[in-house]
């Protein structure tokens, strides 16, 4: 009761910023646990906490959070059970923790899979990666010519389009002119070529799909759908997780923003209707 003894029912209507102080260790922390933060700034109520403002005037607006917040728990229960079920000596997911893993399993299984039931197509598919990655190295080296200094936008860029309106400024018997056409050319056959790999990779994807219907158990399908499942449930605890952080974040905003509006009365009125007094000594 000291506060409200001090500095009346109006206290309630003020949030405190917190100053962090330096440690035995010259670092900065905080010695009080906060309420809010907004861009790293961290704020105290210290008469009437956020959940007394949220009972009184956005229980709706919690209810929604209380929903959202079910469904995530439904979702990482789910994630984790599916985790469980698929670990062990011999399970796909035995060394999977994160999702750049489980990609980069998915890359190996497919490429088992399509050399084994989609070899013609997966040496296709093999053949255009070598022709990308030649292309990739002498872009690399036309891209390191001097006269590619002179079309390089603000930020160090070389578009096409800039490379198309210098090529007109230029001599054809030039060297610079054949650097630039060369640029332009490899450009061609990179894009021409990452059109056709993503083409045939989807091929390959969908008649693997349609081996996981006709033969879900076969050797690679399996695990390949394994890990698109893992994807899948992780994909929708992250959306979930997201949803119940932005709604949070919202609520946070409100109540902050609804303290300056108490009158002298709404504190008094808070904590009478929950029967909590509030003792700051």
């Amino acid at each position: 009761m000291y506060l409200i003894s001090q500095d009346g029912w109006e206290i309630g209507s003020k949030v405190r910023e917190l100053v962090p102080t330096k440690n035995d260790k010259g670092k900065f922390v905080y010695k009080e646990v906060h309420d809010f933060e907004f861009k790293k700034v961290r704020y105290k109520a210290d008469l009437i906490p956020p959940v007394l403002i949220i009972g009184t005037y956005f229980q709706t607006e919690q209810l929604v959070i209380d929903e959202l917040q079910s469904t995530l728990d439904m979702a990482s229960s789910e994630l984790e059970n599916y985790v469980e079920e698929n670990s062990g000596e011999e399970g796909v997911l035995e060394n999977v923790s994160k999702k750049a893993e489980a990609q980069y399993l998915i890359t190996e299984f497919f490429e088992l899979a399509a050399n084994s039931y989609f070899a013609e197509l997966y040496i296709q598919y093999l053949t255009l990666q070598d022709t990308l990655a030649t292309l990739n190295s002498d872009f690399e080296a036309i891209n390191k010519q001097y006269v590619l200094n002179s079309v390089k936008n603000e930020k160090g860029n070389v578009t096409k389009k800039a490379v198309e309106t210098k090529v007109k400024e230029l001599d054809t018997d030039s060297t610079e002119y054949e650097t630039l056409t060369s640029w332009l050319d490899t450009s061609k056959k990179l894009t021409a070529t990452k059109k056709k790999i993503k083409e045939l990779r989807e091929s390959i994807e969908n008649e693997l799909a349609i081996l996981t219907e006709t033969q879900p158990q076969s050797e690679y399908i399996l695990e390949l759908s394994i890990l698109n499942q893992y994807l899948f449930l992780l994909e929708e605890e992250s959306k979930a997780s997201k949803e119940v952080k932005e709604a949070k974040d919202k609520l946070d905003a409100e109540v902050f923003k609804k303290y300056p509006t108490l009158s002298i009365m709404s504190p008094r009125k808070i904590i009478n209707f929950k029967n909590i007094y509030i003792l700051k000594w």
